[in-house]
């Protein structure tokens, strides 16, 4: 995915609260496919964590990876789950996506927006 389109992406997410979107499936009906990513709490204090989920519907079978990423947060692990710190910088809203792919070339693409407080 561009740069660009990932920004206009970001920008027309920017007012909502904690959402989780579907940004892309580069995989076929009956593929793998990102059934939810949540966030608990999906409001996050100030320097504060928040518990990343990831389910996948992977009906081929093969190894998952996870590749997660925020906008501006950081993010702590990778696999199924993972954990989101919010820092200053990130105070109002943030943005965490996460891409699954099987070995079998099939992938997913889920994006989460997040609150984070500035105390």
């Amino acid at each position: 995915m561009s740069t660009v389109r990932l920004l206009v992406l970001l920008a027309a997410l920017a007012s909502a609260g904690c959402v989780s979107r579907k940004i892309t499936s580069s995989a076929p009906s009956g593929a793998l496919e990102i059934v939810s990513v949540t966030a608990d709490p999906d409001t996050v204090p100030l320097y504060g964590q928040s518990n990343l989920v990831c389910a996948v519907d992977n009906p081929t079978g093969g190894e998952l990876t996870y590749q997660w990423q925020a906008y501006r947060g950081s993010i702590v692990g990778q696999g199924p789950t993972a954990s989101y710190i919010g820092s200053y910088c990130c105070a109002g809203t943030d943005f965490v996506y996460v891409i699954v792919r099987n070995d079998h070339g099939e992938q997913d693409t889920q994006l989460l927006v997040l609150t984070v407080l500035q105390n």
